[in-house]
């Protein structure tokens, strides 16, 4: 990728003020980069393009106490208000950032993970239960529904429940939001907003079928 100043993606970091030192290039994706021990907490400075901008954490973990979370959409050339950066997506500027954890308050203790895959976006994801907050992708900031498919596996990696939810940028709140549909979503699931970009599903109650797996109705 060409720096960027040249270029109207991607993100250049740099481990001093100002835009100097050795330039670390990364382009736009979806999955989050987590910067290995000897370039983390080193960013003081960044360049993006035109086209993009950057969001940045604190801690690897969401919910790490003291997290820190910004989001720069243009050339940064002092960073340090983030005390450190660890990890960090580069994004085009119309997408919403979208993450999800999973909460089982239910009765049934062999559910261990919950399979997201969303439309549009290539990488699926396993986010385990009762874990942090994970990073699903990036929804287009176009206000159409974005299907996400959601499967929920027990501790055998066999299915217990399936059901749909669906993403779409909110224009007045400049935000992510959803919708779910009882004929796709079973009734012992809740789909929360928390801050941000970051969404909980709240297991109440998994109704399994006879083999093991549920349907929704």
């Amino acid at each position: 990728m060409k720096d960027q100043k040249n270029s109207s993606i991607g993100a250049t970091f740099y481990q001093q003020k100002n835009f100097s030192g050795t330039p670390h290039e990364y382009k736009e994706r979806e999955v989050v980069y987590e910067l290995p021990s000897e370039l983390n907490d080193t960013f003081l400075s960044v360049k993006i393009g035109k086209q993009s901008l950057v969001h940045g954490w604190r801690h690897f973990r969401d919910s790490q106490a003291d997290q820190i979370y910004k989001v720069w959409t243009e050339s940064t050339s002092d960073i340090t208000e983030i005390q450190g950066l660890s990890k960090f997506v580069v994004a085009p500027k119309n997408t919403q950032l979208l993450s999800i954890k999973l909460t089982n308050s239910s009765e049934n203790t062999a559910l261990d993970y919950v399979f997201v895959q969303t439309y549009t976006i290539d990488n699926p994801v396993n986010i385990l239960v009762n874990d942090d907050f994970q990073i699903v992708g990036l929804i287009p900031n176009d206000g159409r529904m974005y299907v996400t498919s959601v499967i929920l596996f027990d501790k055998n990696k066999v299915p217990m429940e399936i059901g749909a939810a669906y993403f779409m940028y909110d224009a007045p709140t400049d935000s992510l939001n959803f919708i779910t549909y009882p004929e796709t979503f079973p009734a012992g699931w809740k789909l929360v907003k928390r801050k941000d970009y970051r969404f909980e599903l709240i297991i109440e109650n998994i109704k399994e079928s006879s083999n093991g797996v549920a349907f929704v109705r």
